[in-house]
């Protein structure tokens, strides 16, 4: 079950809002259920051919899967009163209709494309905006938004710093009594061996009944 964005061909698998184009948003409910299943054409795809081949090739026709011009309308121009841009971004919210399927990399291991484009940084950072815009930055300039983020930024790592360098000397000083603890325990441990080792050579003869050494008189 997939759910319609409103006055727009996007299918999402939840209700709810979803960034479309790095800087728009979808609404996709619950609307009136539609079964695709019954009206549904199938057709087998040849990726070496690039080809079509209908499931029922006496009713389903092919040759609209061939079209390489765009699907839908024409980007409205800048004039038109249903034309909008996007706010500090430059995007428009009706532009040219997609293209067909034969240029959506049929062939995938998923869902999605095997080798999606690399997003840019600003592209991060305006997907991450548009994240939080329904919840938490609707009304705010995103300019304000990013500023308060850097700045926010800038003083958490001005703070990190600043205790570093402050707990620099604690720390090389606990570091140093550990090592010394570990240096004495070693030797202290090399010295036990090497008395069981002197012990091992020497035979129960040489040690008393407790068996501790016993020096010859």
């Amino acid at each position: 079950m997939v759910f319609s964005a409103k006055g727009s061909h996007a299918n999402y698998p939840f209700a709810g809002s979803h960034v479309h184009d790095e800087a728009l948003i979808d609404l996709a409910d619950q609307g009136q259920i539609w079964d695709p299943v019954q009206p549904a054409y199938y057709y087998k795809y040849d990726p070496d051919e690039k080809t079509f081949t209908a499931a029922d090739p006496g009713k389903t026709p092919t040759k609209w899967l061939y079209f390489n011009g765009q699907w839908g309308d024409k980007q409205y121009p800048d004039s038109d009163p249903r034309q909008k841009t996007v706010p500090y971004f430059g995007l428009k919210k009706f532009t040219d209709g997609p293209n067909g399927p034969q240029f959506k990399h049929l062939v995938r291991k998923g869902l999605m494309p095997d080798e999606r484009p690399k997003d840019s940084l600003m592209m991060t950072a305006v997907r991450w905006y548009m994240s939080m815009y329904g919840c938490c930055l609707k009304g705010y300039n995103p300019w304000v938004v990013m500023i308060s983020i850097l700045l926010g930024l800038a003083v958490s790592i001005g703070l990190i710093v600043f205790a570093v360098r402050k707990l620099k000397p604690y720390a090389r000083s606990w570091i140093e009594r550990r090592r010394g603890w570990f240096v004495v325990r070693k030797e202290r441990i090399s010295r036990l061996e090497q008395e069981d080792v002197q012990l091992g050579l020497l035979g129960r003869e040489g040690t008393d009944e407790e068996g501790r050494y016993r020096y010859p008189e």
